[in-house]
């Protein structure tokens, strides 16, 4: 079984091939120290552990670490009893996903449905839940799809577990706070193209007879390509290192971008969330890079910069086994390195050689090159102790998602076209002169539309009657196939449809649709919703009034408003309760007060309180418990000052 070591800097993960069912990645959570005073001893959870098997590296695995034993029917006894697990996305400390078991009584190790999903409602994905009751196990299982649920390689994760749904009392959380998990090089998003990618050009690499001699000169070789380098430096807070790209020969659609760089995907995975990475040149000068399209599938990237850069040539003839190979980059951040070797291995199903020319830690991403000077893959990993067993991408991986390929400039097997010995034109060149002008028109035309739609059904044809192709910039959000868009999530969506021509047809100008995806529509009135007591028992609000905040109302964004109302005889102080903590997340059940009592003062009470849209606020009369007014807020209301009555 061969250990493989990625080769970015100071990030030295060893992937394993699967072989057996085997944990390639744990994380375990610092343990519970809280517990409320009133928690049911049975929902009381110590941690959580998060893990990777190397058998199916998309499948992600949670387990709530309970200090008893777990029964079958403590999820489905009739009180609304519930664990999950809180994860969030964006570092803000909300909580964007749930995962969390559904009214089931579990049997032995035999896994029940589960719910996984976005609080607001954009998407769910199918997960399953699991208790090894024949054990006496103190774990409950969670199982789902990290490419389902669109998770990064870094967010935070809180287990939750819940007795009584509805007291918002006997409830408790593992760990205190978020903690953060790096899945690292195990991270499987979706390939993406964060804007519009580069052409493939057609200028093509010299044909030799014989790849097998080393370069005539050198010295004049590497100092031809050695410009044409870069050291790619991606570092977050303590995560991160440093790798190797290289100027692409390709044709750039973006003209305030100079120039294009390709790297491994695992130099920039840590760099994702923010979209840049440094560049350093070969002179030392540091520029930003903007990351346009990353392959997580075939560890391959693309970079802009708006400064020229020269061009490696990656077009040519294939590679074969036993040609000599020369590889330029930074390893251990040393830029400009060169070794040499030979091609040991070629596969051209796989799109993958080896090579016997020395790598090490930052040499990830840099051009393997024949003795030409042209780019046939990237080098991208070595197998642990065994100097000489380089193993490299090939550039065909680049047409996967970061570069536009036609058919015959696909990397390899692509031959410069040979002149024509006749002096006067062939028919195809004459075909060629006076080829016809192609569109491509589309069924429909598409405006924004809800994700609930899953699909909007449109045809994209071409005049020629060729094949269209299509490329969508975002694959999170949507995505072309079969006559259709398919709507994945909420967000911009942009697909360009495009053909290349033939003989007889003109390349077509590419056709470019875009418009929003929109969260699913949503009936309810943008107006609260109140609901009040009688006035003979309980106290009730008369009046809100906008204070501070946002206005309308957003979900996450606290809006302050000051609460005026009447008490009875017998209500000595009023208790605000809410369903959002004092960062307008909503709590994963039940409400919470709102902070210290409001007095009665002559039958009447004021006070403020932060709310967001999504927000349910209520009072209860103090020292009876008499719930009063109930106010629900709407995402998108509007405030101002309102009266009513009863």
């Amino acid at each position: 079984m061969l250990i493989i070591l990625a080769l970015i800097g100071s990030a030295l993960i060893p992937i394993t091939s699967a072989q057996a069912a085997t944990k390639v990645f744990s994380k375990v959570t610092t343990s519970d120290t809280y517990n409320r005073p009133d928690l049911n001893s049975k929902y009381d959870i110590e941690d959580v552990e998060v893990g990777l098997y190397d058998t199916d590296l998309d499948l992600i695995h949670f387990w709530i670490r309970f200090k008893q034993p777990l029964t079958a029917a403590m999820f489905n006894d009739n009180q609304g009893s519930w664990a999950g697990i809180l994860i969030d996305t964006n570092n803000d400390d909300v909580d964007d996903i749930v995962i969390n078991t559904y009214a089931r009584t579990y049997s032995g190790a035999v896994g029940q449905d589960a719910y996984a999903g976005f609080r607001n409602g954009t998407k769910s994905c199918p997960a399953t839940s699991w208790m090894d009751l024949s054990n006496n196990s103190v774990y409950l299982g969670f199982k789902v799809s990290q490419k389902c649920l669109g998770l990064g390689n870094k967010f935070e994760i809180q287990g939750y577990s819940d007795y009584i749904s509805s007291d918002s009392v006997s409830y408790d959380y593992a760990p205190n706070s978020y903690e953060v998990i790096d899945l690292g090089d195990y991270y499987n998003p979706k390939p993406k193209a964060t804007m519009l990618v580069p052409v493939a050009n057609s200028t093509v690499g010299k044909v030799l007879s014989n790849y097998s001699t080393a370069p005539e000169n050198l010295v004049n070789l590497s100092s031809s390509l050695r410009d044409s380098v870069v050291t790619i430096e991606c570092i977050v807070g303590t995560t991160g290192g440093t790798g190797t790209g290289w100027s692409a020969k390709v044709d750039l659609p973006i003209p305030s971008y100079k120039s294009y760089l390709v790297t491994n995907y695992h130099v920039i995975s840590d760099c994702v969330i923010r979209g840049t990475v440094n560049v350093i040149l070969n002179n030392g000068t540091k520029i930003e890079g903007t990351l346009a399209a990353w392959d997580p599938n075939n560890d391959v990237a693309g970079i802009y910069v708006t400064q020229s850069i020269p061009q490696l040539i990656w077009q040519g003839p294939f590679p074969q086994q036993g040609a000599w190979v020369g590889v330029l980059g930074s390893p251990k951040g040393v830029p400009g390195i060169l070794t040499t070797g030979i091609l040991s291995s070629v596969s051209t199903t796989e799109n993958i050689v080896t090579f016997t020319a020395p790598i090490n830690p930052g040499n990830s991403g840099g051009p393997v090159f024949d003795s030409t000077g042209r780019v046939i893959a990237l080098a991208t990993a070595k197998v642990r102790d065994s100097e000489g067993f380089g193993i490299g991408n090939g550039v065909p991986l680049l047409c996967k998602t970061v570069i536009v390929c036609s058919a015959g400039l696909t990397g390899w097997g692509s031959v410069a076209a040979k002149p024509d010995p006749s002096p006067s034109p062939s028919p195809t060149n004459i075909y060629n002169r006076n080829k016809k002008t192609q569109y491509i028109n589309l069924s429909r035309e598409v405006s924004d539309t809800s994700v609930s739609a899953k699909y909007i059904s449109v045809r994209a044809t071409a005049d020629s009657g060729l094949p269209v192709t299509s490329l969508s910039d975002d694959l999170s959000v949507c995505d072309y196939e079969n006559g259709r868009i398919v709507l994945y999530s909420t967000g911009s969506c942009t697909i360009y449809f495009n053909q290349d021509g033939n003989d007889y047809w003109n390349t077509a100008s590419p056709t470019v649709v875009r418009f929003e995806v929109l969260a699913p529509s949503s009936n309810k009135s943008i107006t609260a919703k109140i609901t009040q007591t009688s006035h003979t028992w309980a106290g009730f609000i008369t009046s809100y009034e906008w204070i501070s905040g946002s206005n309308p109302l957003m979900s996450n964004k606290l809006t302050t408003l000051r609460i005026s109302g009447m008490c009875t005889g017998s209500g000595k102080t009023i208790q605000g309760w809410k369903n959002t903590d004092a960062k307008g997340k909503r709590y994963p059940n039940g409400s919470r007060p709102t902070g210290a009592a409001w007095k009665c003062i002559d039958g009447s009470f004021e006070g403020n309180v932060q709310i967001s849209g999504g927000t349910r606020f209520y009072i209860v009369e103090l020292p009876k418990s008499r719930g009063g007014t109930t106010i629900e807020f709407r995402v998108n209301q509007e405030l101002d000052f309102i009266e009513y009555v009863d």
